[in-house]
């Protein structure tokens, strides 16, 4: 929720479930966003997502063993924002 929205807003699980529903939509919403926006993750966003980053349980390693959907989110954000900080120091060479 907090890579696809665009301000600062309730990221609590009832809005991302409503945000999931239809499931294939969802899938080709993450599809299509990351596409265009993987590069240009706002430093607001990557804040946020740095202390949640960090955490021992926030692995899809360790997700998978609550859920293999939690365990592909999971691993979708961590290799987004991985993305995007190489991105940011391979764009200026």
């Amino acid at each position: 929720m907090i890579l696809k929205n665009s301000e600062k807003k309730n990221f609590g699980w009832p809005a991302a479930q409503k945000m999931m529903k239809p499931p294939q939509k969802f899938i080709d919403d993450l599809v299509t966003w990351s596409d265009k926006n993987s590069r240009s993750i706002e430093e607001w966003k990557k804040d946020l997502l740095a202390p949640m980053l960090k955490l021992d349980f926030f692995t899809p390693e360790a997700m998978v063993s609550k859920s293999s959907a939690a365990s592909y989110l999971c691993a979708f954000v961590v290799n987004i924002v991985k993305f995007n900080m190489i991105y940011l120091k391979v764009k200026p060479l």
